[in-house]
């Protein structure tokens, strides 16, 4: 495999790292938003809350064992395919900002999952 195929299957790992994030984000978000609403709706929107939970639930799963699984090459080649001369040890600096912020999100999506899992199963009896 020539450098440049390396490299463009990097970039391109790297970016849906980054979507991983987003999407763990997302799909919590759209289940507490959206479960609240049709909760509200009785029994026809409990069911429907319940069976949209589940679905992007596992949206969820699967995002975020991508994340922790392209995360691995991610960081073993950043040297080699990220690193900006032109930046020096800056970059370092907003790298580590960047991932402060997306733990944040990803460590606050996970929990809010955890609590709303909890209440579907009580919701669900």
């Amino acid at each position: 495999m020539s450098r440049e195929t390396l490299a463009l299957i990097v970039m391109l790992n790297n970016y849906f790292h980054d979507l991983g994030v987003a999407v763990i984000f997302s799909t919590v978000m759209a289940n507490l938003f959206l479960g609240r609403a049709l909760v509200r709706l009785g029994p026809p929107g409990l069911f429907l809350a319940v069976a949209v939970f589940r679905r992007l639930s596992l949206v969820t799963r699967l995002s975020l064992a991508w994340v922790i699984l392209g995360g691995i090459p991610r960081a073993l080649a950043y040297q080699d395919f990220e690193w900006v001369e032109a930046a020096g040890d800056g970059q370092i600096v907003a790298l580590v900002a960047k991932h402060v912020v997306l733990v944040a999100m990803v460590a606050l999506a996970l929990y809010t999952h955890f609590l709303l899992a909890r209440e579907v199963d009580r919701l669900a009896r």
